[in-house]
């Protein structure tokens, strides 16, 4: 199965404490991305990668998970988000246990969203973790699925995207545009990779 067609879960908040209670691989896959700390919601709060901090992220963040497909027991939930036209498909929420739980390849995507209501409208920031474009792209998707459903049609809606550096910032703009508008430039956000605002977390690497 190609990896467009890995859609993510949405991880609730008792589901993803009771992973972190009885495996260490949530931590583990952030791990591989940060250093100490990540950013959680609008004001980019810094975060401990343990435990503690994950389990935040799950209380103020939704958070979707992407596991490998060739170590699911069950596949029957994964399709392509975007298959319909390119638009928005209803968001999967049956997560999929893994064979080996100690595996640290299951784990190929991780995401958490935040949403802030501004003078305007919407501004929504979703965080991304994974190395593989297809995953992320069916990230965005999901995390925006779930906003869109649940908003009115005439909001305004403002969408950040951080991501890895190793995810080609420009392919997906192209990719995202005929969905999502044009990158905004403006006096705040006129960037696309949020590496560039490492300076604000001296001890994170992202």
């Amino acid at each position: 199965m190609a990896l467009g067609a890995v859609r993510p879960f949405s991880l609730s908040y008792t589901t993803g404490t009771e992973w972190l209670e009885r495996s260490d691989q949530l931590i583990r896959f952030v791990s591989k991305y940060v250093v100490n700390l990540f950013p959680v919601g609008p004001t980019w709060l810094p975060t401990p990668t343990n435990k503690s901090g994950l389990r935040h992220a799950l209380s103020v963040a939704n958070v979707y998970v992407s596991l490998d497909p060739a170590s699911t027991i069950d596949n029957s939930c994964l399709s392509d988000p975007t298959s319909r036209k390119g638009h928005f498909q209803d968001a999967v929420s049956c997560p999929k246990m893994t064979k080996d739980k100690e595996n640290q390849g299951d784990i190929i995507g991780l995401s958490y969203s935040t949403v802030l209501q501004c003078k305007y409208g919407l501004r929504i920031d979703i965080y991304f973790y994974g190395d593989c474009e297809e995953v992320f792209l069916s990230h965005v998707y999901s995390q925006l699925h779930h906003y869109v459903s649940m908003t009115c049609d005439d909001v305004r809606v403002g969408v950040l995207l951080h991501f890895p550096i190793t995810i080609d910032s420009k392919n997906m703009e192209e990719r995202l545009e005929g969905d999502l508008g044009q990158r905004f430039d403006g006096d705040c956000y006129s960037v696309t990779r949020v590496v560039q605002y490492r300076s604000e977390f001296p001890q994170a690497r992202l």
